[in-house]
């Protein structure tokens, strides 16, 4: 009886742990997504803003050249 309650407590021990093994590797991947979200968010941000300079640099060039022609 004894042999069996250890074997079963070692069974719920080893499944506890097993649990909490899996919460933290979820907590972990979950972290990382969040990271490569905000990488992602940046990068998109940075061409946004490329693509906003190189526009108002082309509008003020071409309202340079309407100056001119008066």
């Amino acid at each position: 009886m004894a042999k069996s309650m250890h074997s079963l407590l070692q069974a719920f021990s080893e499944g506890f742990e097993a649990m909490d093994k899996a919460k933290k590797d979820e907590v972990q991947e979950i972290a990382a997504q969040k990271e490569q979200r905000a990488n992602d968010r940046v990068k998109k941000l940075g061409k946004l803003h490329s693509s906003i300079s190189n526009l108002e640099e082309l509008t003020s060039k071409l309202k340079m050249s309407f100056n001119e022609d008066k």
